[in-house]
């Protein structure tokens, strides 16, 4: 734990509120909770949706055979550090073991805003491999051979109540701080590749016809943060952040974010949040129920951000980027209206070639 206070920055996971509405028809269905009906409509599912493969970049095998990996225990076998639900602090209430006896956890888990902790929920074992930490509003499964699950329910977590502005919002995040494990110097890169699969298990959506989809969702996203590490500079701590969607409740593919993290919540960062739209990151379209995949080198992104995240009367306003590293990267569900959502993914890495 030597390291966490310089790391704090670079674990938090930063939440979106800025988007566009997007008209959807969905099925109404009656689920049964608790001896009552319950009204929800069920995100759309096509049975074939655009095929994006295109997007898929191929990554250099020479280049793959000299490049280092930016997470460690990739098999989810050494624990995670799950963090108290108190938004937006590091504040360590157990460590998640999975059942494996070495516990020098590399993962860390976020459930911020949240009611209902993971602290005291009992390990279960499946017979497809899954090693499952769940209680009545969340599910995190590990799989040894490197899946994982994500599960939030903001039925469970908002009862009734559609949240109010500045209010905070459920959160289950997967993170790993790299820095200073891993060393990632963004001025030296040749190229950081990502690889992610993941399938949109289910979504539902439990809220009235009338409310604003523009302020409320479930979606998910990976933050990869770019940190100064340099001590001696005046930025030192300061980052910004290029964000890939996932899924997204209201859209067949999530919108791009170019905007800094000024408002609405209880914790603020003021710092650049950059990336791309779904359409330009996927292969396909998660509504269709099926596994998808991004394969991208992330670096030009992390690039052309720069400019943008160091423009005068910004925080990063003078900083340079030989100070900068890849210091961390999460990803997970954010749940702003009332929804239960889930998720898998599988094959995550960040690979980066490093010139010496």
């Amino acid at each position: 734990m030597k390291n966490m206070k310089n790391r704090l920055v670079s674990c938090v996971c930063i939440a979106v509120a800025l988007f566009n509405s997007c008209e959807k028809n969905d099925e109404i269905i009656d689920g049964e909770e608790s001896g009552n009906i319950t009204m929800y409509r069920a995100d759309t599912s096509y049975i074939s949706g655009p095929d994006l493969s295109y997007n898929l970049e191929d990554f250099d095998p020479g280049k793959l055979s000299r490049a280092v990996e930016g997470f460690r225990d990739r098999e989810f076998k050494k624990g995670m550090i799950l963090w108290s639900p108190v938004m937006g602090s590091l504040v360590q209430e157990k460590i998640l073991t999975f059942g494996y006896p070495e516990t020098t956890p590399c993962w860390t888990v976020a459930q911020w805003a949240s009611k209902y902790s993971l602290k005291d929920a009992k390990l279960e074992i499946l017979s497809n491999g899954d090693r499952v930490y769940a209680n009545s509003a969340k599910t995190l499964a590990t799989n040894p051979d490197g899946s994982f699950k994500l599960e939030l329910k903001g039925k469970q977590e908002w009862g009734d109540h559609v949240k109010e502005p500045g209010e905070s919002w459920p959160h289950i995040i997967l993170a790993q701080p790299i820095y200073p494990e891993v060393i990632i110097p963004i001025a030296k890169c040749e190229n950081i590749y990502f690889s992610l699969d993941g399938i949109r298990e289910y979504c539902y959506n439990y809220m009235s016809e009338d409310v604003d989809l523009r302020k409320y969702t479930a979606h998910t996203v990976v933050n990869f943060i770019i940190q100064n590490r340099h001590r001696d500079t005046p930025t030192y701590g300061k980052y910004y952040i290029i964000q890939f969607p996932c899924y997204d409740y209201r859209y067949d593919f999530p919108k791009k974010i170019n905007a800094y993290d000024v408002g609405g919540k209880e914790h603020v960062t003021g710092m650049l949040m950059y990336g791309l739209s779904g359409d330009k990151l996927w292969d396909g379209t998660f509504k269709d129920g099926k596994w998808h995949k991004t394969r991208k080198d992330i670096l030009p992104i992390i690039l052309e951000a720069w400019p943008i995240a160091t423009q005068p009367d910004t925080p990063l306003e003078g900083a340079n980027i030989n100070d900068f590293y890849l210091a961390s990267v999460n990803l997970g569900w954010e749940v702003t209206g009332i929804f239960d959502a889930s998720m898998r993914f599988k094959n995550y890495s960040i690979k980066a070639v490093v010139n010496p």
